[in-house]
């Protein structure tokens, strides 16, 4: 067996998801930050980490597209800055022993859309996303398309998506996957979920996408329970900005009350993202105390 699959062979004997605390059968609330997309002065070590839960880093972004804005039919390339290696990492997790990290592929916005030369794509994203991942030390995988190309359905969409995380996770590539839907495609990311929910670890929702952002607790709950209706809610991680003049930004106010109303129904807070995070990293600090309230 290759070390990596035995790695994971081993770790997957101790580590399942949902994760559960030592002392009770309740889910762990988990906190997860986008890195990496668009401010190349950011790094692992500034971002704030309690270290007394799991704590996910989605390293942003991967994408098949090369220098000249073409699709590469699933010959997948970074995007991040050459400072997040394998030696970044590996250093980070000796250190911070709850933290996974994530390869995200996709884009936040729609510059990079889905879409599919034929029907290798699969096979080409598998090859290409496995090197990647195995010689960073990943430990998922997380799909996070803001667009996909008109030509592709729902049906082409989840049958190409879900092969490839069978594909990482037969061969003991990853551990866990994870999904972030945002509101204009959940045609797409709940067929995928749908028929793929077996292989889909975490729900991470833009709830910050919405049309109209949730002013009230009220108003923010009722769109937690419409997007549970749709996704698994022992799965979902509950999305916000990290900027308060960020578009969609949902008061912190609102946000926090509303999680900790609805914390046993929930699996964590996801925030986007740390490139985007003024230096005091209030979003952060603030989640992971009030996540540190939940009994």
């Amino acid at each position: 067996m290759h070390c990596r699959a035995m790695q994971i062979h081993i770790q997957l004997s101790i580590a399942k998801s949902p994760v559960q605390t030592k002392k009770s059968n309740r889910m762990a609330h988990i906190f997860a930050e986008y890195i990496g997309a668009t401010n190349p002065q950011i790094d692992f070590a500034k971002v704030p980490n309690r270290q007394v839960f799991p704590f996910h880093f989605n390293l942003a972004f991967a994408t098949d597209y090369d220098a000249g804005g073409n699709n590469t039919n699933g010959n997948f390339d970074s995007k991040w800055a050459a400072k997040f290696d394998a030696s970044g990492i590996s250093l980070y997790k000796k250190s911070h022993k709850e933290t996974r990290f994530f390869l995200s592929i996709g884009w936040y916005d729609d510059k990079y859309p889905f879409t599919m030369g034929d029907n290798t794509w699969a096979d080409n994203a598998s090859k290409t996303l496995a090197d990647m991942i195995d010689s960073l030390n990943i430990d998922g995988i997380d799909i996070h398309y803001s667009k996909v190309d008109a030509s592709i359905l729902p049906d082409a969409f989840a049958h190409a998506v879900g092969n490839l995380i069978k594909d990482l996770k037969e061969k003991q590539v990853i551990q866990f996957a994870s999904i972030t839907p945002t509101p204009t495609l959940d045609a797409y990311y709940n067929k995928l979920y749908d028929d793929h929910k077996d292989i889909i670890d975490f729900v991470n929702y833009r709830f910050y996408d919405l049309d109209v952002t949730p002013a009230t607790v009220v108003d923010l709950k009722k769109a937690i329970k419409d997007v549970k209706s749709k996704y698994q809610s022992a799965k979902l991680l509950v999305g916000n900005k990290t900027n308060d003049n960020s578009k969609g930004k949902i008061l912190d106010d609102v946000f926090f009350k509303t999680y900790i109303q609805m914390s046993f129904q929930l699996h964590g807070i996801f925030g986007w993202s740390a490139d985007e995070s003024p230096n005091t990293f209030q979003f952060e600090n603030d989640a992971q105390e009030e996540l540190k309230k939940i009994k």
